[in-house]
């Protein structure tokens, strides 16, 4: 992943190595002296065409990046609608190859963003990176080590999940995945524990959430973005969302998890739009499988049952810790800012709000309330209730 972009994209080298730094005025400079060279919009249009596939994804990834900082650098209060064509173009076309919004998602945030500190040793969160930042600080960095390390440890039972007849073909294969399952979802339960030792709350509230955003009236942007001097105008979509991940939502596919209001089973179908193609047809096709919830109660087998209630509990574990961070990373400066409203410290509200363009939810709409649905749905799809009924 830390292959070096081709010659072609020398032009760009400038803007790039100053991604991260916090000078915004100085970063928009430089990007609308892009127009100084001279060339035409086709120009950048067949650069990102001619292109393999591999380089388009660092790409998608790294014009990602580039294009939020041009639009939000200056704060809250001074984002920019029109994204000049010289990064907007290439952008908007390596976007249409994945299938993808152009907007910030966890493709570009996670899926395209790492690399390995040592690539002789093994994958593991000290050894895992991110590529690109647009803050210029390590807390930045450290959320996206985090996702990064979970997609890498979750990622190593997709094929079982996905070959699922093969994977419970007996009752002691099914206990042996199951207890695999249920480790990996511990694990990355500890990891996304974890992210409180490098990335402060406060900092990531302040510096680094608004980079996460769409481009929605709710975000502040009312017209959306528009690419200058095209026809590509009106972009309006919501930003990165840990929904976006078909590893977490292959876990509720698989595991057989309905979630009961309409409100929570739309957000996840929405996020699914968000995804790289092949990621949202690996959903697609495991939700034409049994279900293992179906697999398990078929069995009827003590020893099975207590394994996946077991892996239903890790489970519930991991969506404990992404409550926790949703309230600690947000819940808990919204709260803050609604309490300094309610006794007339405006000012107070003000400066916490500096850089909320999001209101209460996450960078991709969700909220606490959504969360716990999710975790209720999570309990709710045990069936030790269901064994014992059948009189084991």
């Amino acid at each position: 992943m830390t292959a070096p972009l081709p010659a072609d994209f020398d032009i760009f080298a400038q803007v790039i190595a100053n991604l991260e730094n916090t000078d915004g005025i100085y970063y928009r400079s430089l990007v609308d002296q892009l127009a100084n060279l001279g060339h035409p919009q086709e120009y950048y249009i067949e650069l990102a065409k001619k292109q393999t596939y591999d380089v388009q994804k660092k790409v998608y990834s790294l014009f990602t990046f580039m294009v939020q900082k041009y639009i939000r650098c200056m704060g809250k209060d001074h984002q920019i609608e029109t994204v000049p064509f010289e990064l907007g173009l290439i952008w908007h076309h390596c976007s249409l190859t994945f299938n993808l919004p152009t907007v910030t998602t966890y493709s570009a945030l996670v899926l395209s963003n790492w690399a390995l500190t040592d690539p002789t040793l093994f994958p593991t969160l000290e050894n895992l990176t991110a590529v690109h930042g647009i803050s210029g600080l390590q807390d930045e960095i450290w959320f996206y080590r985090i996702h990064i390390a979970i997609e890498y440890t979750g990622g190593q039972i997709l094929q079982e999940m996905f070959d699922i007849e093969e994977t419970t073909a007996t009752t002691e294969s099914t206990i042996r995945f199951l207890q695999k399952m249920r480790q990996v979802l511990l694990d990355i339960a500890v990891l996304l524990g974890k992210m409180r030792a490098g990335c402060d709350p406060k900092t990531y509230w302040n510096d680094v959430r608004i980079f996460l955003g769409g481009y929605t009236p709710d975000n502040g942007l009312p017209n959306g973005i528009n690419i200058a001097h095209t026809s590509i105008k009106d972009i309006k979509f919501g930003g990165g969302s840990g929904a976006q991940s078909s590893l977490i939502q292959s876990f509720d596919e698989f595991l057989g998890v309905e979630h009961t209001t309409d409100h929570a089973r739309e957000f996840l179908r929405i996020q699914r739009t968000y995804m790289p193609t092949k990621h949202a047809a690996y959903l697609a096709e495991l939700s034409t499988h049994r279900p293992l919830r179906e697999i398990v109660l078929q069995y009827n087998d003590e020893a099975v049952t207590t394994e996946y209630n077991a892996v239903m509990m890790a489970l519930g574990k991991f969506r404990a810790a992404h409550y926790r961070i949703v309230y600690e990373y947000i819940v808990f400066f919204t709260s803050a800012a609604k309490e300094a409203t309610t006794r007339g410290d405006y000012a107070s509200a003000a400066l916490i709000n500096k850089n909320n363009i999001f209101g209460e939810g996450g960078t991709g709409g969700t909220v606490l309330k959504m969360l716990e649905e999710y975790r209720k749905d999570t309990v709710a799809t045990q069936i030790k209730a269901e064994v014992e009924d059948s009189g084991v």
